[in-house]
């Protein structure tokens, strides 16, 4: 008795990788933060590099009812820049010969060009002792740029029209695994809309009593989301990201273009 694993009398075809490569140019990027790209019904996701440059692998295009037929759209998506896609269609598990945004070889004919809605940055001391500060104050400046947008954060209304922000995210240096929320008792989500070309700050104000971070260095970043609802729920998802909504470590799995604050407590 013997056995092979081949076929003696005739060589199975190998299965063809398509792949799908391109560039995504995030306007403005200043922490290099990379774009994510996530091809939707295959669920297949990736990030580009430091050239700018993707790549995703397809191994299969098979599905329940069998091979895929008909577009599909690849999202390139950056949290607080317009989200944005290109198309690839297919023919029986294949690329189309006929394309409007690829090449049948699965190459992009243009750069993708992310158009930025709002730069963000966490500006507060670099030391904080609490045994001798009694209040920590944390500034967001936010610019809004070519289009009117809604930010959402969360607030403490104080009046008509008069909102205290809240919510603030320390990460540890030391173990990224050690997060920290601050929010103020009886905050809520309260969207805005601004106009472009708004300057605006929101002022955090964080009691040395509440604030329970042990020694150490922290990254900081207030809690605030850019609305746009053409970006797909499974998206997120993807992510791993199943609320948006509530503050929580997930939070800090968006791909953003954020400057976050840098804090050593001593």
């Amino acid at each position: 008795m013997f056995s092979c694993t081949t076929n003696p009398f005739w060589d199975d075809p190998s299965t063809k990788i398509m792949r799908l490569t391109g560039t995504v140019h995030p306007e403005d990027n200043l922490t290099n933060t990379p774009a994510y790209v996530w091809l939707e019904g295959l669920e297949i996701d990736t990030v580009t590099n430091d050239n700018k440059e993707f790549l995703i692998e397809i191994n299969s295009t098979q599905t329940p009812a069998g091979n895929i037929n008909g577009p599909l759209k690849i999202y390139f998506y950056l949290h607080n820049y317009r989200i944005s896609h290109a198309t690839i269609y297919f023919t029986d598990g294949h690329f189309s010969d006929s394309q409007t945004d690829f090449s049948s070889d699965g190459e992009l004919l243009e750069p993708i060009a992310l158009e930025k809605l709002v730069s963000a940055e966490t500006l507060l001391p670099s030391v904080f002792r609490p045994a001798l500060i009694e209040t920590l104050r944390i500034k967001l400046d936010l610019e809004v740029h070519n289009s009117t947008t809604r930010l959402i954060g969360y607030k403490k209304v104080l009046a008509q029209n008069t909102y205290l922000p809240s919510g603030v995210i320390f990460r540890s240096l030391e173990d990224e695994g050690d997060i920290y929320i601050n929010r103020l008792y009886n905050d809520s989500i309260v969207p805005i809309e601004y106009s472009a070309g708004s300057a605006l700050t929101w002022l955090y104000e964080i009691d040395s009593d509440s604030l329970q971070l042990s020694q150490g260095e922290y990254e900081v970043f207030p809690f605030f989301l850019v609305e746009q609802n053409q970006v797909p729920e499974n998206l997120f998802f993807s992510l791993g990201i199943d609320n948006t909504i509530n503050i929580n470590a997930h939070y800090l799995k968006l791909p953003m273009d954020m400057v976050p604050g840098f804090l050593t407590v001593q």
